[in-house]
């Protein structure tokens, strides 16, 4: 007979038996799951993806319910119920301890597995690397040309130029993307005398497909600081940074994300829709506008033969208007794990499915390319075909050699801009992207550099080129206070110091006809608290914050603080707020409540005038 004392510990080791027996069957079916569908799944993208929960793929969240969750569940209930059953205190320690250190083993395979160790270590660790070589698209003059391009951006889902044949520059003894071969063959792709397929290399920040977007159109990896906010609870995302929907929105282009699954998800729709008032052609769009029922979901939300036909139709709309447009398409049927087969899809390569998915992605994206070219639209349109990121499938790549250095599909389709040097095979990433789409629009760029990116048509040359992959992937994975600066997650940014609320900061404007020229006075009491004085614009428009910048002004000898805002910025809506900011030890606090700037109309009010300026 055991004593109620000796019950009592037997009931509380059993309850710590069964926590800790479902802790490590759900870590250990974590780690399964995370083997079997991701490859090189790193830290930094799950510390992303867990800020931005909205939109993900409801197969993949119901797969993880099934796989994992729902066995750590049913192994705690077991382990409590057995022990119970047993009744033994020494029964319900030594499987706390097994449990224990079960669980303790698991942890070091995905502290492992997720190279934990080392994102921490960079977390704690600063570069100025991106700093010293941004290139500030506010800064940089660009130079449209008097006809407009149109702009169709294709984001291919997954897709590698590792996937050709290696005659063709690829990795594989076979080629199961020949269409898309040909098209890198017979348009640009930098790959000079070579011949064959190139693509940029994806590295830290854009090795997912949320960075990848973000890092093609800014020029910068997609990193965000650890904060009380995440990125999703933002009402700005990135409010520092100026990017390809800036420029073109800037420039009067009617812009549009087409995407086959639910924009939210990755924080998606609010990057699209604050740099560049995109247009967002998503999932719930397609249900509300009829296009599909609205409960249908296959996959990530619908298959690519409904997305090339829904970008057929739009393009039609598009191209009614005298208004230059961009329309960016994102693919998802080559997702990981193997990919989606739809009724298109053959059998060519067997078994190997996701293969046959490649395989009939690039017959596709060719048709559809086809059917581009031959619409009035075309000559004045320029085409870019773009992998997001190389493929997270767990296998797909085991016989690819370490050597070789795996990029993402690139093709440039009727550019208005000539190779400085056709014969030179570029080393680039996807940063180089984005200055690079802009110059294939016919945009000359003054210093043909932008972001982190070089523009590939000219000479410039790019870090890749300059720095190696190695140093670059070593400095990107640090933490940028200058990155964290424009990120809009800074838990300061907003934090008004009642030291400084009422202080009263004289802004004049000087409306050029280019450039609004801001001249602040009347810092000179507390500017010795500061350690830089920044200058932070945004449109407002309902509950919608949309960025325009966030730059430092540059001291004058007569105390005051002048910056240079480019109109262009302003998009169409000319009206927008000023706010001033301090940088301290402690982070960066609001000066005062700012102005409003009407620049049609060459006004600037105060929100909040002292009584007593």
């Amino acid at each position: 007979m055991h004593s109620g004392r000796e019950r009592r510990s037997a009931a509380g080791w059993s309850v710590l038996c069964a926590l800790l027996a479902g802790i490590a069957v759900w870590l250990a079916a974590t780690a399964l799951w995370e083997a079997r569908n991701w490859s090189d799944l790193k830290m930094e993208e799950v510390v992303y993806q867990l800020t931005t929960l909205e939109g993900t793929g409801g197969h993949m969240v119901r797969e993880y319910l099934l796989t994992a969750v729902l066995p750590g569940l049913a192994a705690a209930v077991g382990a409590g119920v057995l022990l119970f059953l047993l009744k033994s205190p020494r029964a319900a320690r030594v499987g706390s301890l097994c449990s224990l250190c079960a669980a303790a083993g698991l942890l070091v395979y995905g502290w492992n597995l997720l190279d934990v160790g080392d994102y921490l270590v960079n977390l704690n660790t600063k570069s100025e690397y991106i700093e010293r070589n941004y290139a500030d698209p506010a800064q940089v003059e660009l130079t449209f040309p008097e006809r407009k391009r149109n702009l169709i951006y294709i984001w291919l889902e997954s897709m590698e130029s590792t996937f050709a044949d290696e005659a063709h520059g690829g990795a594989f003894p076979y080629n199961t993307i020949p269409e898309l071969t040909r098209l890198a063959e017979e348009n640009v792709s930098f790959t000079g005398t070579r011949g064959g397929v190139n693509g940029g290399r994806s590295l830290t920040g854009s090795t997912w497909t949320a960075g990848a977007l973000f890092g093609q159109t800014t020029g910068l990896p997609l990193k965000i600081p650890i904060a009380e906010n995440a990125m999703g609870s933002q009402e700005s995302f990135f409010p520092g940074v100026i990017g390809l929907g800036d420029i073109l929105a800037g420039q009067g282009y009617r812009q549009a994300l087409l995407i086959g699954s639910d924009a939210d998800f990755g924080g998606r729709r609010q990057y699209f829709s604050q740099h560049g008032n995109y247009e967002i052609w998503d999932l719930l769009y397609s249900r509300e506008a009829g296009e599909i029922p609205p409960d249908y979901s296959v996959w990530w939300g619908y298959e690519d033969e409904k997305l090339f036909q829904f970008a057929r139709d739009h393009l039609t709309r598009l191209s009614a208007s005298d208004t230059p447009f961009n329309l960016s398409i994102l693919t998802a049927d080559t997702h990981f794990s193997d990919g989606y087969v739809c009724p298109l899809c053959s059998d060519e390569f067997g078994a190997d499915q996701y293969s046959n998915v490649m395989a009939c992605s690039s017959r596709q994206v060719a048709d559809f390319v086809a059917w581009i070219q031959r619409q009035p639209f075309y000559e004045n349109t320029t085409v870019i075909l773009c992998g997001d990121h190389t493929t997270m499938d767990v296998d797909y790549c085991d016989n690819v050699s370490p050597d070789y250095p795996r990029r993402v599909y690139t093709a440039i389709l009727n550019p208005a801009a000539e190779l400085a040097d056709p014969e030179r095979y570029r080393e680039y990433t996807t940063y180089d992207m984005f200055p690079t789409t802009l110059a294939a629009m016919g945009v000359k760029i003054s210093g043909d550099r932008l972001g982190l990116g070089a523009n590939l048509f000219s000479r410039q040359s790019t870090l890749l080129e300059r720095d190696g992959a190695e140093l670059m992937e070593r400095e990107l994975k640090r933490q940028s206070e200058f990155l964290n600066a424009r990120s809009g997650i800074d838990p300061e940014m907003y934090r008004v110091s009642e030291e400084f609320a009422g202080t009263y900061v004289q802004l004049d404007v000087d409306f050029q006809e280019d450039t609004l020229v801001y001249t602040l006075s009347g810092l000179e009491e507390i500017e010795k608290d500061f350690t830089k004085i920044e200058v932070f614009a945004e449109h407002m428009n309902g509950e919608l914050r949309t960025s325009l910048w966030f730059r430092p002004a540059k001291r004058q000898p007569d105390g005051s603080y002048v910056i240079d805002m480019p109109t262009w910025v302003l998009g169409d809506d000319p009206v927008f707020n000023v706010h001033f900011y301090g940088t301290t030890a402690g982070g960066r606090i609001k000066i005062d409540t700012g102005y409003v700037c009407d620049a049609a109309n060459r006004t600037l009010v105060r929100e909040d005038i002292p009584e007593n300026p």
